[in-house]
């Protein structure tokens, strides 16, 4: 008993057959924010009553679907296990699964922890799908968030280049490393311990001056990712002392009559196990001499 049909509510959605019994509602935000709306529908009287308008009111309840955070992805370095920080809303329970191998601690909880597999370090890359079932009227639906580990192999450094130099010369000692630049090494020499960051460059030369003959070792190393345990090898820098200085002397001014005998030119003394050479105009002349106590060095 009714000439028309009419469709209101008090949300923000719209209506498809706005003026059919049988109209479908479309939910507005607002509507999935306040979790209900009110929908009324408005019929007016045949033309026996044509100023008559009846309505009924009705109550939608809207439940949220499930939304799933997986979490930020993770770097990781080989051996270390995986702290998961899930997150949902409007759910009913969860599940954690895995494209690799590796194993959760308990794969129904939001915060498990993860161990990768050796397919998952063989890889280098693992994904974790976190899926959360809806509750309420929406336990049917579903939804997945993915997060991505990455796994880094730990650096390693080796140590090596010995070499035998002068008082006050520089030495070239090289560092092998593996891994991600930049990398950070710790080395010593049996009393201090240095450290070098940023370096950009495999192999690296490390240039070191000791005053005395010294063994360098390694004590630590890092890449861009990870803090290695392996660190090798043994550089031995051996220094020679230089040779004293002793003066020079050479007989009668070194003035001499020409068809004479020459003059001598001697050193004032020697170090033991020194020999001395002379030169003139830059080129050996005469046989080198050994130490003793005052040298002959040549005469002419």
């Amino acid at each position: 008993n009714y000439s028309t049909i009419s469709w209101s509510t008090s949300g923000d959605g719209s209506f498809t057959n706005g003026n059919a019994l049988n109209a479908i509602y479309h939910i507005g935000p607002l509507d999935k924010t306040n979790g209900l709306v009110q929908l009324t529908i408005s019929v007016n009287g045949l033309a026996q009553c044509p100023t008559l308008i009846v309505t009924d009111m009705m109550t939608l309840t809207i439940d949220p679907l499930p939304v799933a955070n997986a979490g930020q992805d993770i770097p990781l370095c080989h051996g270390q296990i995986a702290q998961l920080n899930g997150s949902a809303q409007h759910y009913s329970n969860v599940q954690w699964t895995s494209t690799g191998n590796g194993l959760f601690s308990d794969n129904s909880i939001l915060n498990p922890t993860y161990t990768p597999g050796s397919n998952d370090v063989l890889s280098g890359t693992v994904k974790l799908i976190l899926t959360v079932h809806g509750n309420l009227k929406c336990q049917s639906e579903i939804n997945r968030d993915t997060l991505v580990i990455s796994i880094f192999s730990l650096p390693t450094a080796v140590i090596s280049g010995s070499a035998s130099i002068c008082e006050a010369d520089t030495a070239s000692i090289i560092v092998h490393l593996t891994g991600t630049a930049p990398w950070s090494i710790t080395y010593t020499d049996g009393t201090t311990q240095t450290t070098i960051n940023n370096i950009g460059f495999n192999p690296f030369i490390l240039q070191v001056n000791p005053s005395v003959t010294t063994s360098y070792t390694l004590t630590a190393v890092s890449d861009a990712h990870c803090t290695g345990t392996s660190y090798t090898g043994t550089a031995m820098v051996t220094v020679h002392p230089k040779p004293l200085i002793f003066d020079v002397t050479v007989t009668d001014g070194g003035a001499y009559c020409e068809g004479g005998a020459g003059v001598s030119i001697v050193l004032g003394g020697s170090q033991m196990g020194i020999s001395y050479q002379l030169l003139m105009g830059g080129i050996p002349t005469g046989n080198p001499q050994p130490d003793r106590k005052s040298t002959r060095l040549n005469s002419s």
